[in-house]
């Protein structure tokens, strides 16, 4: 939270955070109900896909475990916070 406040300051309406290695799918789905074409900002890549297959504006957050995935050709991926800025208010 600190970093997107930082970054974007009270642009948020929503922000949705879920314990590590919880189940995504329900709530994406949920969310691109509510919310359809919203940021997506993930770092698993299957997470990332799924976020993206019920129509989320998906970015990935590159790490080790993540750079060589193929699913990556699907969404933008993000080397830093500062990417994810410019991306999401271009």
């Amino acid at each position: 939270m600190r970093n997107l406040r930082k970054l974007f300051g009270t642009a948020f309406v929503d922000v949705v955070c879920l314990d590590t290695g919880a189940d995504k799918d329900d709530i994406l789905t949920e969310y691109a109900a509510v919310y359809p074409g919203a940021t997506w900002i993930e770092d698993k890549p299957e997470n990332a896909f799924a976020g993206y297959t019920v129509g989320l504006n998906t970015i990935l957050v590159e790490h080790g475990h993540n750079m060589n995935d193929p699913l990556n050709a699907h969404y933008y991926v993000a080397k830093n916070w500062e990417d994810i800025a410019a991306k999401v208010t271009a």
